[in-house]
């Protein structure tokens, strides 16, 4: 069984399950927490990105940035928006814990990610113009993916009361 006391944070109102689940939220407001995620997660990828960007500028660079931009975020990112947007709503829950905006793979996936890209960068295999425009695309793209999460929030409000 679950105990649900409810916490008043000016406009918020955030659900804290004392049993299993830790804070549970609306799914509206976990769309908002993923989308704020992910744009944390752009931000500094692309601060790493755009700091190597400024010393190695070039046309290509930028062209190559756009490209993994585009690829990133209309090619991957925008099917990983709808299917975990696909699973919080199929889900016959109201409110859902947390962290529930990813799945286990999910998880599983971003902490290799990061792992790989923060091993692969302090190896200095790869020259700083490689990190110039992937960063700064992959990065960009992170941000735009948690844009499309917050829309989601308003998209799915409506339903979520």
């Amino acid at each position: 069984m679950c105990w649900i006391k409810t916490i008043h944070l000016n406009k918020w109102k955030a659900f804290y399950c004392i049993e299993r689940r830790g804070v549970i939220v609306r799914k509206n407001k976990l769309f908002i927490i993923s989308g704020l995620i992910w744009i944390l997660a752009g931000s500094l990828v692309s601060r790493i990105g755009i700091k190597a960007f400024l010393s190695e500028y070039s046309l290509i660079i930028t062209f190559l940035a756009g490209v993994i931009y585009m690829l990133f975020h209309i090619v991957i990112f925008s099917k990983i928006i709808r299917k975990n947007e696909k699973r919080i709503m199929d889900n016959s829950l109201s409110h859902l814990p947390w962290h529930s905006f990813f799945d286990r793979k999910g998880y599983l996936t971003m902490a290799f990610f990061i792992t790989f890209g923060t091993v692969l960068r302090k190896s200095n295999l790869i020259p700083q113009s490689f990190f110039a425009f992937f960063y700064t695309g992959l990065g960009l793209a992170l941000i735009t993916s948690g844009i499309s999460f917050i829309y989601l929030s308003f998209k799915h409000k409506l339903f979520d009361k």
